[in-house]
């Protein structure tokens, strides 16, 4: 899913060296839900890797040359993320003995971007606003809010600081699924133009991925099944380019992917 394109990202450069930016004795995930993904490997490396609270809700997400911390208010909605980038292309997911290895500690650098989220009465993401550090503070970039359709996400618009329509994604559905996916510009705040659309196919098991369903970004995230074919239209003027990627699985007992083409899911602690 797209939602990556919403903002260029900031980049922040973590500098601080310890053992490893993968999961470590610092932080203890006391979740007892062995269900819930914990990391995807290619090989022995770490790709991604997540850590739950107490109440089984993602702590850490951490990928390559991203980390990203959670924090939740009194109801346990979604309150903040904090994102740390690395630009180091040596760092983070190297492994021990590697030559020129380098390791940084993403927990201990400054987040140089930020997203807040905001609920109506009845609990429902109403807004998302988004901050990047700046001269020494987190400034607001842009902010996102949400329409819904049977309890769905069916379309995002964003926005910048000056309140002016820059941006929407407008979703569709098939059985607890985004079947297709439409991203426009907006131009002086009114006039829409497509840039391109996903349409999707899936499998019938469970979306290791749903665990992330807070943050309000509808795909991979909020599907209830996963993805098996993904085709993409990107739209420039009258030309029209089409590109289609296929993923293929193994399953667990549990009815989730346990190997995604060259990728190992690996579950519980």
């Amino acid at each position: 899913m797209n939602q990556q394109n919403l903002i260029i990202p900031f980049l922040v450069v973590c500098t601080l060296i310890i053992n490893s930016c993968a999961k470590d004795a610092s932080y203890q995930d006391p979740c007892t839900d062995n269900s819930l993904i914990r990391s995807v490997k290619s090989g022995e490396i770490d790709n991604q890797q997540l850590t739950y609270n107490a109440n089984c809700q993602v702590n850490e997400y951490i990928q390559e040359f991203m980390y990203k911390k959670y924090s939740y208010n009194d109801q346990n909605q979604l309150k903040k993320v904090e994102i740390v980038v690395s630009t180091n292309p040596a760092s983070c997911f190297m492994q021990p003995g590697a030559t020129g290895e380098v390791f940084t500690d993403p927990r201990k650098a400054k987040p140089g971007q930020n997203y807040t989220f905001e609920y109506n009465a009845s609990g429902n993401l109403i807004k998302k606003s988004v901050f990047f550090l700046r001269d020494g503070t987190m400034q607001l970039t842009s902010y996102q809010t949400y329409e819904f359709q049977n309890n769905l996400i069916s379309a995002i618009r964003i926005f910048n600081t000056q309140d002016k329509l820059m941006q929407k994604y407008v979703y569709t559905y098939e059985n607890g699924n985004v079947s297709q996916e439409k991203y426009y510009s907006v131009e002086n705040g009114t006039t829409e133009k497509l840039l391109s659309s996903h349409s999707y196919e899936y499998d019938d098991r469970l979306n290791p991925y749903k665990v992330l369903v807070s943050e309000g970004q509808p795909g991979i995230f909020t599907n209830d099944n996963n993805i098996l074919s993904d085709t993409v239209k990107y739209y420039h003027n009258a030309e029209v380019n089409e590109y289609v990627t296929n993923y293929t699985y193994e399953y667990n007992a549990a009815g989730f992917p346990n190997k995604v083409n060259n990728m190992n899911y690996i579950y519980g602690n």
